[in-house]
């Protein structure tokens, strides 16, 4: 918003003046117009600002702020400028020059000797360093760039491969002095025991991973880690067996600072790594796999085995929900502990689909304490439509998890979808160990934007109809709390977030409060916000 309403300023400024008039934006002192002109660039094209005016082109060459950031937009420079590689060469090498002396963070790709050139002079006040190489030969020269450069500022690298036929060796990383590093991502072969120390924070490590040992004794140099990342690495390893007895010490990192730990693999690379780590108990862990839901990764397997995940995180979370978290993300699963912390993070596939979906992804929770479940399911498998299929899979194979007593359906998820929820509490309430029905609150978000007045009715239609479902089973709700809002299609992950008004929610009231009230012991509309005009 700030930046949008700067280039505003610019433009607006920017209009013809009469004769007599000075340009507006002349008027302002060079302690205004400076942060104007910093805070208007955000993309590398930017740098025309100092070609406007000459009070502008003075102004910016003596502010190495405005040149230090936008070294972080060298990264795609040919492409944006529609320009050769010399051109984009010749304006790193006047950023870097017109940013001295300040620190700079700089993204780009070295394709070859011209780039080394150009940042090698000014490398020793580099603060961030993300390098792309597309060849072998662009590898050696990063590394004789690195070698050859007193790096004292250097805090955070990240070196990126465009090819898995570059090996690791041509990144001695054990020949580099990075003694100020606290950020470093690279592939999993290029960590160096002889080149990491306790001061490195955040880790992410990018796979396959063939020399297992030297990647495993470079983590256990890691003795201040607090943030690790390892993508494809474990899967090659040889296989744990969790067969009761705790893998030897000399197939152990112990890493006693880690707060969060982010694996991307199969399930038997995500094994694999977690077996094989003594983290603290109250590590936030996030999983997921590009190829869920096939047979390479099962939850329940991922679940089951006695790891950090199972011993320590899974007996904390307290309230689980299942649903997107971004409109263009896949479905995750994440766990909460009692406090609200996230304590857990699965994400699966984007199309996801198969009627074995929610039946593994909610049966490892049965004999777990959670209290609350939310579904937001804006969009649904494709054979989801097999409702009678679905609560035959999820009752025969699903009970939901002993001490239940809050069922949230939220969002835009479907009617269908949601009856499902409450059907299969209900088939399930009979069975031992499942909550009953009457001990449940079942808290139901509805749209009540204009326009969509008959959605707003069916969807309480369909409500009415599956609770009226469970007294002709015998059985009645005990709380029912409903949340008319306006923004029916926000993502939420709890009801606490749904923002309800009171002159809608009243409005769509009337031809169900009665019915409502026979069908559950206590009704509640819940309000959030007074009302807000239009």
């Amino acid at each position: 918003m700030a930046r949008t309403r700067l280039t505003f300023t610019l433009r607006v400024a920017a209009r013809p003046a009469p004769d007599d008039a000075p340009c507006p934006i002349h008027r302002l002192p060079p302690e205004l117009l400076m942060p104007i002109l910093y805070n208007a660039r955000y993309r590398l094209r930017d740098v025309r600002l100092a070609h406007v005016c000459r009070r502008w082109r003075e102004l910016l060459l003596n502010m190495p702020e405005f040149w230090a950031a936008m070294l972080k937009h060298f990264e795609s420079t040919s492409d944006e400028l529609h320009a050769g590689r010399s051109v984009a060469v010749e304006l790193l090498e006047q950023c870097l020059r017109l940013s001295a002396p300040l620190p700079f963070k700089l993204r780009f790709a070295l394709v070859g000797e011209a780039e080394r050139l150009a940042v090698a002079p000014h490398l020793s006040r580099a603060a961030e360093l993300c390098v792309s190489v597309p060849s072998l030969d662009a590898a050696l020269l990063l590394a004789e760039l690195l070698f050859h450069s007193d790096l004292p500022n250097l805090t955070v690298l990240c070196y990126q491969p465009d090819s898995l036929e570059i090996p690791a060796a041509a990144l001695p990383f054990e020949h580099f002095t990075l003694r100020a590093l606290v950020r470093l991502d690279v592939p999993a072969d290029c960590l160096c025991p002889c080149a990491v120390t306790g001061q490195l924070e955040h880790l992410v490590l990018r796979g396959p991973a063939e020399n297992r040992p030297w990647v495993m004794d470079g983590l256990r140099a890691c003795t201040g880690l607090t943030y690790l990342k390892m993508k494809d690495v474990g899967k090659h390893w040889p296989q744990l067996h969790f067969d009761g007895a705790p893998p030897p010490d000399s197939e152990m990192i112990h890493l006693p600072n880690l707060r969060q730990l982010a694996i991307s693999d199969a399930d038997v690379g995500i094994l694999n790594i977690l077996g094989r780590l003594s983290v603290p108990p109250t590590v936030h862990i996030r999983l997921s796999s590009a190829v869920w839901p096939c047979s390479h990764f099962d939850p329940q397997t991922v679940f089951a085995a006695p790891t950090v995940l199972t011993l320590d995180v899974l007996p904390a979370v307290r309230r689980l929900y299942l649903g997107k978290m971004s409109p263009k993300s896949g479905v995750r699963l994440v766990g909460y502990a009692g406090d609200g912390t996230e304590r857990f993070n699965l994400s699966t596939l984007r199309d996801y689909e198969g009627n074995m979906f929610l039946e593994e992804l909610l049966r490892p929770w049965t004999e777990r304490e959670v209290t609350t479940l939310a579904i937001n399911l804006p969009r649904l498998p494709l054979d989801f439509k097999l409702n009678s299929c679905l609560l035959a899979m999820l009752v025969d194979y699903v009970v939901p998890p002993r001490t239940l007593s809050h069922l949230e359906l939220l969002g835009s998820t479907p009617p269908e979808a949601r009856r499902l929820f409450v059907r299969w509490l209900l088939h399930s309430s009979g069975q031992p160990g499942a909550p009953a029905l009457g001990a449940m609150t079942l808290c139901w978000a509805y749209g009540v934007e204009e326009g969509r007045e008959e959605e707003t009715r069916a969807e309480l239609e369909a409500l009415e109809s599956t609770l009226r479902e469970c007294q002709r089973a015998g059985q009645r709700l005990g709380k029912l709390h409903l949340y008319g809002t306006k923004e029916s299609r926000v993502i939420v992950t709890s009801a606490a977030e749904v923002r309800t008004v009171h002159s809608s929610t009243m409005a769509a009231r009337p031809p169900f409060e009665g019915r409502f009230t026979q069908l559950a012991d206590e009704v509640c509309h819940v309000i959030t916000l007074p009302d807000i005009p239009d």
